[in-house]
């Protein structure tokens, strides 16, 4: 069972610990075929992601982001990585988005999930879009050590 018990423990420039980090669970995503990446990315961003975020502040949830990944994007950085960067055995993934949750207790994220409401405004209608057999889910911790061009864990 996922638990804060296995969370790192930074310290921040003072050597003090931080606070526990927040858990992070991250689902990769393709559209289903016949979606055009215009279509989709408009589906995410002005009807899907409008109508997840109140359901999802209503459980807690910390953080809820989606990172779209357009396939012109990823097939100029993957030709760069193995022709340009010299990096043959990186792979670019093939997934057109990625939602992440950050959560105090991965309860938060259980009862958005087992919530109705949830399945009636999100999951159900999403079906859709999203090619349900091909979703990847991540669960683990972040610790961010730049942010904004600053040094904020040594």
């Amino acid at each position: 069972m996922i638990s804060q018990d296995s969370a790192p423990n930074p310290t921040n420039s003072n050597s003090r610990p931080l606070a526990a980090p927040l858990l992070k669970f991250s689902v990769q995503f393709n559209r289903k075929e016949g979606i055009t990446e215009e279509a989709f990315t408009t589906y995410m961003n002005t009807v899907q992601m409008p109508r997840a975020a109140p359901v999802i502040k209503k459980h807690g949830i910390v953080k809820y982001s989606l990172f779209l990944s357009p396939s012109p994007m990823r097939a100029a950085f993957g030709d760069e990585l193995v022709n340009q960067l010299d990096k043959p055995t990186w792979k670019m993934t093939g997934f057109d988005a990625m939602t992440s949750y950050w959560v105090r207790s991965p309860d938060d994220l259980r009862a958005l999930l087992a919530d109705p409401e949830w399945e009636e405004k999100v999951t159900g209608p999403e079906a859709e879009w999203i090619d349900m057999e091909t979703v990847v889910v991540l669960a683990g911790f972040e610790t961010t050590y730049v942010e904004d061009g600053d040094i904020v864990l040594k």
